[in-house]
């Protein structure tokens, strides 16, 4: 049976959710199907329960690893897979069971080199909300992939996830294509931007097939010391990079890394294990940094809420007791950026 669809999924630690997505793999309207799990050093029950489902279903294939990240375990998969296009699951996530019927064939009758769903966010209260793509649902030519696709993977995080795409694997084989392994954040993207440079056509379909777990995040939605300069200033500037490659406005992102630096600075104030003068350092340094800097020349004033606008200024005229005490007295919550 030729293999249509390879499903990737990295598996850490995730048995309380494991179960149901091998379920919805497995119930697949499109049979021809591989699913390759990586197991990368879980801790708990997980490998237990991958074998246990390699045993009954012979699609399954289970490769176990020590630690090394979820890169590294799509990678593994990457190089095994044999369908003719490559899915990416979370293993804590689900999917729709016409997902891989639908979007395959999609993809056969656009000859697309990539396709896309809606995906929607399962909070911890079990409430839907979408995470919305405003494109039509139609097909996309090299043109639109360079004047609407690039410009959005430059300047937002609305296509950065792999887990709502299916790619052509022979695109992704004859370039070498991979995660980087070296980074921790945004990887994701760093590989969509790749693929896209490669691809002719893309079709985006206008129904959502993708369920993410809102609650069991990954490190990177996490405040920590490095947080601005390893996620707000690395996809920041990698975004720059890529721009001034495909001749595009350099500073489509500013409106993406203002709501880090405002999540930055709201988390930076919250923080309860260091002084308060250690936290305005803190602060200080990022709104003088050269990011900043050209956020604030950059970004389009009318375009912010009025509660945003306020600390836009306080940011301009680094007012930073303003910031402080507007953050303190809870005017303003933090925005959806990482």
């Amino acid at each position: 049976m030729k293999t249509l669809v390879s499903s990737i999924i990295p598996v850490y630690n995730s048995e309380e959710f494991l179960e149901e997505c091998i379920e919805s793999l497995r119930n697949q309207t499109l049979k021809e199907i591989e699913m390759i799990f990586v197991n990368d050093g879980s801790t708990d029950n997980s490998l237990k329960i991958l074998e246990k489902y390699e045993k009954i279903d012979s699609r399954i294939k289970v490769i176990n690893q020590k630690n090394s990240g979820p890169s590294s375990a799509r990678n593994r998969g990457i190089e095994i897979a044999k369908g003719e296009y490559l899915s990416f699951i979370d293993s804590d996530d689900w999917i729709d069971t016409r997902m891989y019927e639908n979007m395959y064939h999609r993809a056969i009758n656009d000859k697309s080199d990539v396709v896309i769903c809606d995906m929607k966010m399962v909070s911890l209260d079990s409430q839907l909300y979408v995470k919305g793509i405003i494109y039509s649902d139609e097909r996309y030519d090299r043109k639109n992939i360079e004047d609407k696709i690039f410009k959005e993977l430059l300047s937002n995080s609305q296509f950065n996830s792999m887990a709502n795409k299916i790619y052509k694997r022979s695109i992704a084989k004859e370039n070498n294509l991979l995660l980087d392994k070296d980074i921790y954040y945004a990887e994701d993207w760093k590989f969509n931007m790749e693929f896209f440079k490669h691809s002719q056509r893309l079709s985006y379909i206008n129904k959502c097939y993708y369920y993410y777990r809102r609650g069991h995040e990954s490190s990177s939605n996490f405040y920590n010391d490095t947080t601005f300069e390893r996620t707000g200033l690395w996809i920041y500037n990698m975004r720059k990079k890529y721009a001034i490659e495909f001749g595009i406005n350099p500073y489509l992102a500013v409106d993406d890394l203002f709501k880090v630096i405002i999540h930055c600075i709201i988390c930076e104030f919250r923080r309860k294990d260091i002084k308060i003068k250690n936290k305005l350092k803190k602060v200080n340094s990022i709104i003088n940094s050269k990011e900043c800097l050209e956020v604030i020349d950059n970004i389009n004033i009318h375009s912010l809420g009025i509660k945003y606008r306020f600390l836009y200024y306080f940011i301009k005229y680094k007012i930073l007791i303003a910031l402080l005490l507007y953050v303190s007295a809870g005017k303003i919550k933090e925005m959806n950026s990482i």
